[in-house]
């Protein structure tokens, strides 16, 4: 298939999760001539959902149109959305943090406003809660961070000692791993 014609959408699907729904969804793609490209899926607590780039093989409305109302019939109990995709440059992710504390209370939302006011994004999180060497509960926070600036242009040390500085304020732990 080339993809210099394709319509480039994302399609993404949520739901209780089942044996055998991503081979559904994967299927019904295929089913429309489409491809896959970046994908991503995950279950958390008994839901999964999956957001995927597809490519159908014109710029053709009602393929997208068919591929909506086949995905949402195949996948009954799901909510289904289907978007263009963006044509921007994807953004360069830099670096990876793990936070943890004591209390989750507002933790990932002045994490997500530290990271939007300095002009970068949260690419993936992933939190838990866990036993330290304590025994006491610790709500740990794991995530990418990137920047539409190129990596060359990223002063990953100002970022890092920037996040540090974070940690202290608001009284957490906090991991920096900087991604080559």
């Amino acid at each position: 298939l080339s993809r210099g014609m394709a319509s480039k959408i994302v399609a993404t699907a949520f739901g209780p999760d089942r044996p055998g729904v991503l081979a559904e969804f994967t299927k019904t793609v295929l089913g429309h001539g489409g491809t896959l490209g970046g994908s991503r899926a995950v279950v958390v607590s008994g839901t999964f959902s999956v957001s995927a780039v597809v490519f159908l093989p014109e710029e053709d409305s009602s393929l997208v149109a068919a591929l909506d109302w086949s995905l949402k019939t195949t996948l009954k109990d799901y909510l289904v959305a289907i978007r263009p995709a963006l044509d921007a440059n994807p953004p360069s992710v830099f670096a990876r943090i793990e936070v943890l504390a004591a209390d989750e209370i507002s933790l990932i939302t002045q994490l997500a406003d530290h990271v939007g006011a300095r002009d970068m994004s949260i690419q993936t999180l992933r939190t838990h809660h866990k036993l330290d060497g304590d025994g006491d509960d610790v709500y740990t926070a794991i995530a990418t961070i990137a920047t539409a600036k190129p990596k060359e242009e990223i002063d990953v040390a100002a970022v890092e000692n920037d996040f540090y500085e974070m940690a202290e304020k608001l009284d957490v732990s906090i991991k920096f791993e900087h991604l080559a």
